[in-house]
């Protein structure tokens, strides 16, 4: 299957999923990170605010407040990290998401990033929405652990391109 018809029906999918579905996948993804030693490790963890059904992995600052947290902005076409605090206005960008409006940029102190995916192949390899901001931005960020979030039912094969950027690993819930 092509990645256009793939990402299609994953959203199409994700879209119907149940309220107690997607709640119990969080719950599962979030007792995953919990026990992941690399995230126990790092000082400072990038999150993504969730958009169309993707996993709420938001609550994980709750659960770890003495952790460090960003979110990530669209900064001229690249992802920027703003560091996360209760104060901080967030404003849709052009594709609905919330993002911070400039605050402090620690996006090179990141140790540790959680990333949303469409769909995720055994192999890690991620696919997205299709515009390759993340791939863009991991090229450049070569110390940082990055950690596919997907449903069970995106696992599957997907074809690497020569551009994409594998997950040093990946949660189902």
């Amino acid at each position: 299957m092509i990645k256009e018809s793939l990402k299609e029906a994953m959203l199409q999918i994700r879209q119907q999923l149940s309220t107690q579905t997607m709640e119990q996948a969080t719950t599962n993804i979030i007792e995953q990170i919990s026990n992941d030693k690399n995230f126990k490790k790092a000082k400072v963890v990038g999150l993504y605010h969730p958009i169309f059904n993707e996993v709420n992995i938001l609550d994980i600052m709750v659960k770890f407040p003495n952790k460090i947290y960003a979110l990530p902005k669209l900064y001229y076409n690249h992802i920027r990290y703003y560091k996360y605090d209760e104060s901080m206005q967030l404003v849709k960008n052009s594709y609905g998401i919330l993002e911070p409006k400039n605050k402090e940029d620690i996006t090179h102190q990141i140790e540790y990033v959680l990333v949303p995916c469409v769909a995720i192949s055994p192999d890690k390899v991620r696919l997205g929405y299709g515009h390759g901001y993340y791939d863009k931005f991991f090229i450049k960020q070569h110390k940082m652990i990055k950690v596919g979030v997907a449903y069970y039912f995106q696992e599957i094969d997907v074809a690497q391109k020569s551009y994409d950027v594998l997950m040093d690993y990946y949660f189902l819930g």
